[in-house]
């Protein structure tokens, strides 16, 4: 008997793994107007949903990093020195008017020296530098108001119209110190002192004698 033969050969291809997952999203729906799969809409709507609920999250229940703060910046320092504060002051206010004369001594205005108050003080500032009465002594200081009339700007020692009298002791002592010469503006008023150190021990018996040098002089006592 002779054996059957055919014209075609048979053949098997086995499904792939992926057939099925695939054909369960891209099978049409023929009930959809645009064809879509029901199941792909479905997943496709669900991850919308996850990811604007995410975003929500993220923008509102994230805690938010809130800017960080400038390191703050330390205030200067200020290096200037201090000085105690004033121990005791008389008020004075006496005013004297002196002459100022040119190179060949002809007056050609008159100088205001006001004096204003007399204080004791502990420390006081010279050049910018402290300095410190040492035990037993106290600094005895002179404000004083000048004021210039002429036209052009003037040079005074002002330590020159005061001398001190000081305890038992008749001697006039000149102011040691002072910021002259002082520069006094034309037509200008100028803020300077003049002082000195004396004894505590002195302090009840002080006597300042006003006046130009070689002329006669007013008298003022000063009662600490």
């Amino acid at each position: 008997m002779d054996p059957i033969t055919s014209n075609y050969t048979l053949s098997y291809q086995p499904p792939k793994p992926w057939s099925k997952f695939k054909n369960w999203f891209t099978k049409p729906d023929p009930n959809s107007s645009f064809g879509i799969s029901k199941k792909l809409l479905f997943v496709l709507g669900f991850s919308a949903i996850l990811l604007l609920a995410i975003l929500s999250y993220i923008l509102f229940y994230l805690p938010k990093s809130s800017p960080q703060k400038a390191a703050a910046v330390p205030p200067p320092v200020d290096n200037r020195a201090q000085v105690q504060g004033v121990k005791s002051q008389q008020s004075i206010n006496r005013e004297f008017a002196f002459p100022l004369r040119d190179d060949k001594g002809k007056e050609v205005a008159k100088i205001k020296y006001v004096v204003e108050n007399a204080e004791l003080r502990d420390e006081i500032l010279v050049k910018g530098q402290k300095a410190t009465a040492i035990k037993g002594k106290t600094f005895l200081i002179i404000n004083l108001r000048v004021t210039n009339e002429y036209t052009k700007p003037v040079e005074i020692n002002t330590r020159d119209y005061i001398r001190f009298v000081v305890g038992e002791n008749t001697d006039q002592q000149a102011a040691d110190i002072h910021n002259d010469p002082v520069v006094a503006q034309a037509d200008a008023t100028k803020l300077t002192r003049i002082g000195l150190t004396i004894d505590d021990k002195d302090l009840k018996r002080i006597k300042l004698l006003v006046g130009e040098i070689k002329s006669e002089k007013q008298s003022v006592d000063l009662q600490f």
